[in-house]
C-alpha cells in the first residue's frame, strides 16, 4: 500500500530494513515524514480517548499531566534525550491515565 509516498506492509508497518534505514538518516524525508503521519496519529488517538474517558465518567488529563506533556515536547525540540526520557517514565507511572488508555483499547477491541 502506498500512502502519501510511504510504502506500508500488509502488516500495516515499514519492513525492517526501512525502519533501520530510516533511523540511521539514510531515508530522512522519508522518517520526517513517518514521524508527521505518528504525531498526526497519536493526536487522534488522545482525542478519542479523552472523549470515551469523559462519556464514561473514567478519569483523564489533569494538570500536572499536561505540564509533563508540554515539557516533553520542550526537551524532544531542543534534542534533550535525558530529559525526553525521564519525562517518559514519569508519564508511564501515572497509573489513572494508564488504566483509561488500557479500557478504551480493550473497549475498542470488542466494537
Amino acid at each position: 500500500m502506498r500512502l502519501g509516498g510511504m510504502h506500508l506492509t500488509s502488516s500495516g508497518t515499514y519492513a525492517t530494513a526501512s525502519s533501520i534505514l530510516m533511523l540511521q538518516g539514510k531515508h530522512y524525508t522519508r522518517g520526517v515524514r513517518t514521524l508527521k503521519l505518528v504525531n498526526e496519529m497519536m493526536h487522534l488517538l488522545l482525542r478519542s480517548t479523552e472523549r470515551f474517558a469523559k462519556e464514561r465518567g473514567l478519569p483523564w488529563v489533569d494538570q500536572e499531566t499536561i505540564l509533563l506533556v508540554n515539557n516533553l515536547d520542550v526537551a524532544f525540540k531542543n534534542g534533550d534525550p535525558d530529559t525526553t526520557r525521564t519525562i517518559c517514565s514519569q508519564l508511564e507511572a501515572m497509573t489513572a491515565l494508564s488504566n483509561t488508555l488500557k479500557t478504551s483499547r480493550e473497549f475498542g477491541r470488542k466494537q
